[in-house]
């Protein structure tokens, strides 16, 4: 299920540009810059979707042919186990033929794998499929999963979109804690299942949706839970309890996503927030929140467009890289923010008209590490989900975080909205990068040097 962030962003633009020509060359390929290792087909992934990787095997969640399923049948979704030296399929598991299987996040612990699907459902497999439990939820699970250490012992800890949080025990599956948000009103254990599965197929929740940030807020030494909700509040609960500890009630408050700035004592909570006002004006403010959620700073953002990313990227140091659509920023605990500009703009043509807009896509995303370029300068790789100026293709940019400038930018196939994966895939000794393609393939090719 596509988040409607992304949903509204591309509605927005379609209006906005009114069947454009897709009249602009595309960017050199990234096949001009690297090779190709290899590609296989296996569905959609999504914003939320990771890849985990065991051995000679890497595995990852499929939204099969669309995000949205509509029918009763539905039978690339589930989760593949993939050879990351030749791209062969070895598994397609979790994906029954009937219902919406549809798999994001998966979380990997003790050779098992735990993930929850868009069936209402959270499970426990084997690396080979085999499922050891299946716990039915409240909604459909639409992140992965995360590992909570305890003293009491360790608990696997996920969110449904309709309010329900559940920590459980790893070997069972049984409820260590649950948490359903004050206006709660789905199924929960006891009630008629049925009935609810009926209901669920016509609707969708709208609480929790991506992963949250593990950090002790208390300061009790364990970690706790803070989680950017659907409406862009942030709700913190406590690990070892599943209590509520504090949450942000001002509505002016809706972040995109959020992340942890600064180190030691003086780590904050940081997201920026973007004001539509009158006239199609935008302001936008980075917002630090410190860990019981009182705001500590409040820094305006000059000259923006909207359209935030959907994920940030830990840059090392206490620093913290967030996007919107045309600009990333380089944030510290202290208030620093370095502002990088990655626009393309270009003249689109509509009916009877042109006019301005850019070709960085709405919500972009980072890939999961820095690179170093051969300078030995740090680099982080942001991919935009579609060329605005040629909507065949998708593209990355290649931002140096020292010299703040784009370095390159190279085209993909098809656009994407899965976090591009940087890793030694094929275990050759070179990094690589994983781009999985709204054309169903999942793409490895080597990681461009620069």
């Amino acid at each position: 299920m596509l988040k409607p962030l992304a949903v509204v962003a591309v509605s927005a633009a379609s209006v906005a540009l009114t069947v454009p020509k897709n009249n602009q060359a595309a960017y050199p390929t990234i096949e001009s810059r690297s090779k190709l290792i290899w590609k296989t087909q296996m569905g959609a992934a999504s914003f939320r979707s990771n890849v985990i990787f065991v051995g000679d095997r890497l595995y990852i969640g499929s939204n099969g042919d669309n995000f949205r399923d509509y029918g009763m049948i539905e039978p690339n979704s589930g989760v593949y186990a993939i050879d990351r030296k030749t791209g062969k399929k070895i598994r397609h598991f979790a994906g029954e033929l009937f219902g919406d299987m549809d798999v994001n996040g998966l979380l990997p612990y003790n050779n098992k794998l735990y993930f929850g699907n868009d069936n209402e459902e959270f499970l426990c497999t084997d690396l080979d499929g085999k499922i050891r439990w299946r716990n039915p939820t409240s909604g459909d699970i639409e992140h992965e999963p995360v590992l909570l250490k305890t003293k009491n012992g360790d608990m696997i800890v996920y969110a449904a979109e309709s309010g329900e949080v559940n920590a459980v025990d790893p070997q069972t599956g049984k409820s260590r804690w649950s948490y359903y948000v004050p206006d709660f009103s789905g199924w929960k254990p006891g009630d008629n299942r049925t009935l609810f599965k009926v209901k669920a197929w016509f609707s969708n929740g709208n609480t929790f949706f991506t992963k949250p940030i593990l950090v002790d807020v208390n300061r009790d030494g364990a970690e706790d839970l803070v989680y950017c909700l659907f409406n862009g509040s942030l709700l913190a609960l406590n690990g070892r309890t599943g209590k509520e500890l504090w949450s942000t009630k001002d509505e002016s408050y809706s972040f995109d996503a959020v992340g942890l700035a600064g180190a030691g004592k003086e780590r904050f909570i940081v997201g920026s927030i973007t004001k539509y006002g009158e006239n199609y004006t935008v302001t936008k403010e980075m917002i630090y929140l410190d860990l019981t959620g009182q705001l500590a700073k409040k820094i305006p953002l000059v000259g923006n467009n909207g359209g935030g990313g959907l994920n940030v990227l830990d840059a090392g140091g206490g620093k913290l890289l967030l996007n919107d659509r045309i600009k990333t920023y380089q944030v510290d605990g202290n208030g620093s923010i370095t502002t990088i500009d990655r626009s393309q703009p270009f003249i689109d043509s509509g009916y009877f008209r042109l006019e301005p807009d850019f070709r960085n896509g709405y919500a972009p995303l980072f890939a999961n590490q820095t690179i170093t370029l051969a300078n030995g300068k740090k680099a982080a790789v942001v991919l935009n989900q579609w060329d605005m100026g040629n909507y065949k293709m998708g593209f990355l940019e290649i931002v140096s975080l020292e010299d703040q400038t784009v370095v390159d930018r190279i085209s993909y196939p098809g656009g994407a909205e899965m976090p591009p994966v940087i890793r030694d895939v094929n275990q050759d000794g070179n990094l690589d990068i994983l781009i999985s393609s709204y054309d169903g393939y999942l793409y490895c090719y080597e990681l461009p040097k620069y």
